[in-house]
C-alpha cells in the first residue's frame, strides 16, 4: 500500500509539471488535470470523489465553465473505470492484485488520454513491470477496452465487425489475445461499464434491445429539467417565454405538466436563469415530478412525505396543495432537513411545508396522502451517479436487505392514511425485486388495513391511461426522464 501511494504521488507530480500555465488548456491539458484529480483521489479514497475534484479545480483557478465541465466528465470516467477494474480484479484474481493494477494503469490512462494509438508500446512496458498470468491480462485488457470505448464514444458492440474496430482495442487484442465474451449479457456489460448481474437482470425484465438502450443512457449526461413552481409562476408557458427572452431554449415535457427540458444545459446552471431568485422554478427530473403527480394531491390536502430528503418532491406537493394545504416531511437522515427548509423558503412554500421530528411524526393525525419515496439501489439514475454502479450496486446483501427495508417503511407509513386517502410507493430503481416484487408482496398486508391497489395515471394530461403500476424507462420515454417505479393503494 505504501508503494502504491508513492507511485501515485510521483505520477501526480508529473501531471502538475506537464499542465499548461494558461487558462485556455489544450485537450491534452484538461485531460491531464482530470488525471491529476483521479490520482489524488487514489491517495485519498476515504474522501468523496466529488470533493477531490472540486479541490483540484479550485487550485487550478479555471474560469472557463465549459473547460471545467470537460474536466469533470473525464474525471468521473476515470472513477468509473477504477471501480470496474477493482470489481473485475476481486471477482477473478483477488483484491490484492487491484493495488498493483491501479499503479500500473495510471501510466496507461495517461497514454490513452494523450494518444490512444500509443497503447501497444505502453503494453510492452507494462509487461516488463511484472509478469502477468493469462487471467490477469484478460481482466486488464477488458477494462482498458471499456475505458477506450467510453473515451471514443463508440456505440458499436459487434466485435467481429470491421466498423467496430479502433486502434487501441485492436492493439490490446493483439497483445493479450483477448476477445469480448460470447455471452450477450457479458458483452453488453463490458461495453457499457455495467455489472454483469445487472445487465442479466435487465435482459430478463426488459429484453436485449431495451437493455442496450438503457446501457447507452447510463453513459450519457443526465437531462437538465426544471419544474415550474405554480406558487410563483402562473403557467409553464409563462416561464418558457421568460427563458426565451433571455436566450434559452426550453421544451415542454409530455409526462408532467409543469416540466421544462433544456436540450442544452445553460452554462450558468439554474442560478443564472431568470426566475431562480424568485423561486419560480426548481431543478427536478421529470420522473421525480411524475412521482409527486401520482399522489393526486388537491388544493387544501394534507400530505405526508415520509422519506423527504432535501425536499424535491415535497416542494412539488406543496405547489399542488396550495396555500391552504400542508406537506409534512420526515426523514431518518436529519442532516438533509435544513436544506429542505432553505429550499422551501426560496420556493415561497415555507408556510406550507412542515418538518417533523420523530415524536411529532408519532403524534401526527391521519392525512389525505402518504408518499414513501423509499431508499433503493438508485439503478434508474446511474447516469447522474456513475460510481454507484461499482460500489452501491455491488453491496452483496442489497437484494435481501433493501426490499425488507422498503416493506417496513411502507407498513409503518400506511396507518397515517385516512379513509379514502392514498398511499404511494416509489423508487428510482429499475430492478423488479425493489419494485413490482415489493409492491405485490405488500398487497396482502395492506389489504388487512383496508387498502386496495389503486391505478396510477401514466400521463397527467390523459386521465384514461391508468395502470396497476408505472415504470419509467429513460430508453422508452422522452429523453428528459430518469428511471422510476410508482405504485399506489387507496384506503376504503
Amino acid at each position: 500500500m505504501k508503494d502504491h501511494d508513492q507511485s501515485t504521488e510521483c505520477a501526480c507530480a508529473c501531471c502538475v509539471l506537464l499542465l499548461p500555465a494558461s487558462q485556455e488548456l489544450s485537450s491534452s491539458g484538461w485531460r491531464r488535470l482530470a488525471l491529476e484529480a483521479w490520482l489524488t483521489w487514489q491517495r485519498e479514497r476515504h474522501v468523496d470523489a466529488e470533493m477531490v475534484l472540486k479541490r483540484v479545480l479550485r487550485r487550478a483557478r479555471l474560469d472557463n465553465n465549459a473547460m471545467r465541465k470537460h474536466i469533470a466528465f473525464a474525471f468521473f470516467q476515470y472513477v468509473v473505470f477504477d471501480w470496474q477494474l477493482q470489481y473485475l480484479c476481486e471477482q477473478v484474481v483477488g483484491s490484492s492484485v487491484y493495488f498493483w493494477c491501479t499503479r500500473t494503469t495510471a501510466a496507461l490512462i495517461e497514454a490513452l488520454t494523450s494518444r490512444p494509438d500509443a497503447l501497444h508500446a505502453q503494453c510492452r512496458t507494462m509487461q516488463q513491470v511484472g509478469e502477468l498470468d493469462l487471467v490477469l491480462r484478460s481482466v486488464l485488457a477488458i477494462s482498458l477496452y471499456d475505458f477506450v470505448h467510453t473515451l471514443e464514444r463508440n456505440e458499436s458492440y459487434d466485435d467481429d465487425s470491421e466498423s467496430s474496430e479502433f486502434s487501441a482495442w485492436a492493439q490490446v487484442k493483439k497483445q493479450f489475445k483477448v476477445r469480448l465474451p460470447s455471452v450477450q449479457s457479458e458483452r453488453i456489460a463490458i461495453v457499457y461499464s455495467l455489472p454483469d448481474w445487472l445487465v442479466a437482470q435487465w435482459i430478463k425484465q426488459y429484453g436485449v434491445e431495451t437493455t442496450r438502450q438503457l446501457g447507452k443512457c447510463c453513459n450519457e449526461a443526465g437531462p437538465f429539467v426544471l419544474r415550474v413552481n405554480s406558487l410563483v409562476a402562473a403557467t409553464r408557458e409563462e416561464m418558457q417565454s421568460r427563458f426565451a427572452s433571455a436566450g434559452y431554449t426550453s421544451v415542454a415535457c409530455a409526462l408532467s405538466r409543469w416540466a421544462l427540458y433544456f436540450p442544452e444545459k445553460p452554462q450558468t446552471g439554474a442560478w443564472g436563469l431568470p426566475g431562480w431568485s424568485d423561486g419560480a422554478f426548481e431543478v427536478q427530473d421529470q420522473g421525480s415530478q411524475c412521482v409527486a403527480d401520482a399522489c393526486e394531491a388537491q388544493p387544501g390536502h394534507h400530505v405526508l412525505d415520509i422519506c423527504c430528503g432535501t425536499g424535491g418532491k415535497a416542494l412539488a406537493l406543496a405547489a399542488a396543495v396550495g396555500k391552504y394545504g400542508k406537506v409534512s416531511c420526515w426523514d431518518i437522515d436529519q442532516r438533509k432537513l435544513p436544506h429542505l427548509v432553505s429550499n422551501a423558503r426560496r420556493a415561497r412554500a415555507i408556510d406550507i411545508v412542515q418538518v417533523l421530528s420523530e415524536s411529532e411524526l408519532d403524534r401526527l393525525e391521519a392525512v389525505d396522502c402518504v408518499l414513501v419515496d423509499a431508499p433503493c439501489s438508485a439503478s434508474g439514475t446511474l447516469r447522474r451517479h456513475p460510481s454507484h454502479r461499482w460500489n452501491r450496486l455491488l453491496e452483496h446483501d442489497a437484494r435481501e436487505r433493501l426490499p425488507e427495508i422498503q416493506r417496513s417503511i411502507v407498513l409503518r407509513a400506511a396507518p397515517y392514511v385516512k379513509r379514502g386517502g392514498r398511499l404511494v410507493y416509489a423508487t428510482c430503481s429499475l430492478l423488479a425485486w425493489e419494485n413490482e416484487d415489493v409492491a405485490d408482496s405488500l398487497d396482502e398486508s395492506l389489504g388487512a388495513l383496508g387498502f386496495s391497489r389503486a391505478p396510477v395515471c401514466s400521463r397527467k394530461q390523459d386521465r384514461n391511461s391508468y395502470q396497476k403500476s408505472w415504470t419509467l424507462l429513460p430508453s422508452e420515454h422522452d429523453a428528459a426522464v430518469d428511471g422510476f417505479f410508482i405504485a399506489a393503494w387507496s384506503r376504503s
